[in-house]
C-alpha cells in the first residue's frame, strides 16, 4: 500500500508543466476602411501613363492609392516613452522551447535572433559624448506596420507578424478598429482588423453569387429577347421599362448584376416574381389602379394592399377575372 502511494507522489512530481504558445495558428487581415469622399466635386489633373496626357480625375476617394504610412507603438502619455506591450517578468515553458523558461519578451527576442533586452522599450545606450539615448527594436522599420489602401495579411504563427499584430492592437483606440462592429465608434479609424479565413470565405461567396447571377441573366435573356429583358429591367427598377434598343438595356442590367449580384438574385429568385411582374403590367396598362396604398381593378374590385393584391391575383376564386384581364392585354403581354 505504501509503495502505491509513493508511486503516485513520484508521478505527480514528474508531471510536465503546461506549455504556453505566444503565437497563434491563424492569420488576420488589416484592411482599409472605405470612406465616402467628403468633397464629391473635387478634382485634380493627373497624368495618364497610357496617353501621356493630363486628365481631370473627379470624385477622388479620401484615401489615395499611392499613399501609405508606418505606425508603431504609441507613446505612454505619463512617461512619454513607448508603451510596453511584452511581459518581461513571468517566465514560462513554451511550445517552441519546452525545456527553457522564458518571459514573453525573451521568447520573441529568441525567435527573432535578437540580443537580450533588445525588445525592451526603454533600452538605452551611451554616446561617446556621454549622452544617454533611448533606442530599441520598436523604433526600427521591422517593428512598424505599413498601412495603405491594400489589405495587409499577418500570419500569427510567425514571430515578426505577431509583433506587428500587437502593434495594431496597441493602436485600436486611435487608428485601427479592433473588429468590423467597432468601425463607426471612431471616425479617425482608417483600417480594421479582420480574420483572413472569414474574408476569404466572404470573397469566395461574392464570386459564387456573381457567377450565379450572370448565369441567371444569360438564361433569362437567351436569344436576345427584348421582351424578357424589359421585364427583367422593370423588376430591378421597380417600375416599368420599355426599351427598343437591346444593347443599351442589356448594358444597364449587366451593370446592376455587376454592382449588386445579391440583389439581382433576390429579385429573380423571388417565388412571387411572375405575380409581381403581372401586377406591374396590369398597373402599366390601366387594368389595376393604386390609390393611397391600396389597389383596385378597373371595374372597382378591391384587391387590398400591395402584398394583399399579390395574394388576390393568385387566388383561385379570382382566376376568371385575371384571365379576362390577360386576354384584354394579350398584345401587350
Amino acid at each position: 500500500m505504501k509503495e502505491e502511494i509513493k508511486d503516485k507522489v513520484q508521478e505527480t512530481l514528474v508531471k510536465e508543466p503546461a506549455l504556453i504558445n505566444f503565437l497563434e495558428d491563424r492569420s488576420v487581415r488589416i484592411a482599409p476602411i472605405i470612406k465616402r469622399n467628403p468633397f464629391p466635386h473635387f478634382s485634380i489633373d493627373e497624368l495618364d501613363p497610357n496617353t501621356g496626357k493630363y486628365e481631370s480625375k473627379k470624385n477622388i476617394p479620401e484615401q489615395f492609392n499611392n499613399t501609405f504610412k508606418y505606425i508603431g507603438i504609441p507613446l505612454d502619455r505619463k512617461t512619454g516613452r513607448i508603451k510596453k506591450i511584452l511581459d518581461n517578468t513571468t517566465k514560462v515553458y513554451t511550445v517552441q522551447y519546452p525545456y527553457t523558461m522564458l518571459t514573453e519578451q525573451e521568447f520573441f527576442e529568441t525567435q527573432l535572433g535578437l540580443q537580450k533586452n533588445d525588445l525592451d522599450t526603454i533600452k538605452t545606450f551611451t554616446t561617446d559624448q556621454g549622452n544617454v539615448i533611448y533606442r530599441s527594436f520598436w523604433s526600427t522599420a521591422p517593428a512598424h506596420l505599413k498601412l495603405d489602401n491594400s489589405p495587409t495579411d499577418l500570419n500569427l504563427n510567425i514571430a515578426g507578424d505577431m509583433l506587428k499584430y500587437k502593434v495594431a492592437l496597441a493602436n485600436t483606440k486611435t487608428k485601427i478598429a479592433p473588429n468590423m462592429d467597432s468601425i463607426s465608434s471612431n471616425p479617425s479609424f482608417t483600417h480594421v482588423i479582420t480574420d483572413v479565413q472569414t474574408e476569404q470565405l466572404k470573397d469566395a461567396k461574392i464570386i459564387e453569387n456573381k457567377s450565379s447571377a450572370f448565369a441567371k441573366l444569360f438564361e433569362i435573356v437567351e436569344g436576345k429577347d427584348i421582351k424578357k429583358l424589359n421585364e427583367l429591367h422593370s423588376m430591378l427598377e421597380g417600375k416599368w421599362q420599355n426599351s427598343t434598343k437591346y444593347d443599351g438595356a442589356y448594358a444597364l442590367v449587366f451593370n446592376k448584376v455587376e454592382k449588386d449580384p445579391d440583389k439581382f438574385l433576390a429579385v429573380v429568385n423571388d417565388p412571387k416574381y411572375k405575380t409581381k411582374l403581372m401586377l406591374m403590367k396590369f398597373i402599366k396598362y390601366g387594368e389595376v389602379r393604386p390609390f393611397q396604398g391600396s389597389y383596385k381593378t378597373v371595374d372597382d374590385r378591391e384587391m387590398g394592399t400591395y402584398n394583399e393584391a399579390l395574394v388576390w391575383l393568385e387566388e383561385s376564386e379570382n382566376f376568371a377575372v385575371v384571365e379576362k384581364i390577360k386576354n384584354r392585354l394579350s398584345k401587350q403581354l
